[in-house]
Formats: C-alpha cells, structure tokens, sequence
C-alpha cells in the first residue's frame, strides 16, 4: 500500500509557464512537475543553484495532479526596450542591448490562469531511502523556509497547502481520502467529482478503477538544470475520476 503525500495548491493568479519564445509567453492550463518541485524545493530552502538536489527530487519522487476546478486564461502585456534591428549586428548580453542610443519599445505578451485550484500528489519510486521523506516534505509545507508562490512571486497563494501524508491503495483512493478529510473538505467546495487526474506514467498501473479516458501526453517539465533553466520531456498519463474507489483508505504519519 503506497504511502502518497497530498496537499493543496490554490491562488487567485496563478503563472504556469510552458515553452517561451518570443514576444509571447504561453501558460499552461497544470501545473508541471517541475513547477511542484521547485515549490518543494523552496519549502526546503534549497537554493536554485544546488543542482544535485535538484536533481535528486526530480528522480526520487512520482508526481500527480488533480485539476478540482476548472481555471480561466488571463493575458498581461509588459513594455521592454529593444535596439534596433541592424544587419550583422548582434548583443551578447541585456546590458549590451540597453547601452544603445536610439532603443526602441516593444510589446510583449504573458499568459496567467485565473481561480486555480489543483490537488497534488507526490510518492517516493527510488529503490533507496528518500533524501527527504514524504514527513519531512509535510512539515516543511507547513513551515517553509521561502515564501511559497504559483508560478511567479506576483502569484501568491490564496490558502495555505494543507500538507497531509496517508496510505492509500490506489492514486483514485488517495485524492478521495484527501479531499474527505476535515481540512481539505473546506478547500473542495465546489469541487468536481470526476476532476481529470495527470500523472507520472510509471503510476498507471496504480491509479485505480475508478478512472476512465486515460492517454499518454509528453511535457517538456523534466528537470535537467535548473540554474540554467533547461527542462527535458516527461510523459504523463491522463484519466478522469468516476468518483468511485477501489480499496479502503487509512491516514498515515
């Protein structure tokens, strides 16, 4: 019987960043893995830099997401000073852009998610003891050493996480027993029942019966570096809670 940590992220506003090129800075409608990692990462107070930690968090966990609400696009237009285009020329760096006389002013686009509220999962799958066990993660949500924000430090959050750590047969089980709970069932008014549910591929075999409509969807939220901010592919499975379960839940510590 998987031991699963589950809390609670939801914000007003919240920037979930996917492939940015150009003038235009697409959002997600989910969260990537590699969004909850680095909220985790900050829970822990572990420094961007710290690549090896990083890393470990990203091959020791499994990670699934609930979608409880439906969220709305919302676009933000931001105004940066460019050089202008000349033949040949090209700058290394920002400051080297901003240090020409005649800069020109441009518009770029940044897309947010309005009323976002997601469930999130998160298993250990290393054959070793976990660097930081499902426990520690909870107390450090509920105690974290830097703020915690949805995307950008401009988003944050409406409600605390409400960290819980519990047993469960199946990832279905798991986010029922959750949202039945005294303090989460305060943050799932309005929730839907058969919210979609992603998550790791290599849970497939364990999100339980009471699903339906699963796919394989490739993301490019793969931690490769983040001081260099350099992502790889992860497949996620796909599927829709019916609302049943299929086995008895039981908290954990």
């Amino acid at each position: 019987m998987p031991t699963v940590l589950m809390f609670t992220l939801q914000a007003p506003i919240a920037a979930m960043g996917d492939l940015a090129v150009g003038e235009r800075r697409y959002g997600a409608d989910r969260l990537a893995k590699s969004a909850v990692l680095g909220l985790l990462a900050a829970a822990l107070g572990i420094d961007r830099s710290d690549e090896q930690v990083h890393a470990t968090l990203a091959r020791d966990y499994g990670c699934a997401v609930r979608l409880v609400r439906g969220s709305f696009a919302i676009a933000d237009y931001h105004t940066v000073q460019v050089p202008p285009a000349r033949k040949g020329r090209r700058w290394a760096t920002r400051r080297d852009e901003l240090e020409e006389p005649d800069l020109g002013t441009t518009v770029t686009q940044r897309e947010y998610r309005g009323d976002v509220h997601s469930v999130v999962a998160l298993w250990g799958r290393s054959g070793e003891p976990l660097r930081f066990s499902l426990s520690a993660l909870e107390r450090a949500l509920r105690t974290p050493v830097f703020t915690l924000y949805f995307g950008r430090k401009s988003c944050p959050l409406g409600r605390p996480p409400f960290p819980m750590v519990l047993d469960a047969a199946t990832l279905a089980d798991a986010f029922a027993a959750y949202e039945s709970a005294d303090k989460a069932k305060r943050l799932g008014r309005g929730a839907a029942p058969d919210g979609p549910i992603y998550a790791d591929v290599d849970a497939r075999s364990w999100l339980g019966e009471a699903v339906r409509d699963d796919r394989i969807i490739s993301r490019r939220d793969a931690i490769l570096s983040r001081r260099r901010w350099q992502f790889g592919l992860r497949q996620e499975v796909a599927a829709v809670a019916t609302g049943g379960t299929s086995g008895k839940q039981g908290g954990g510590g």
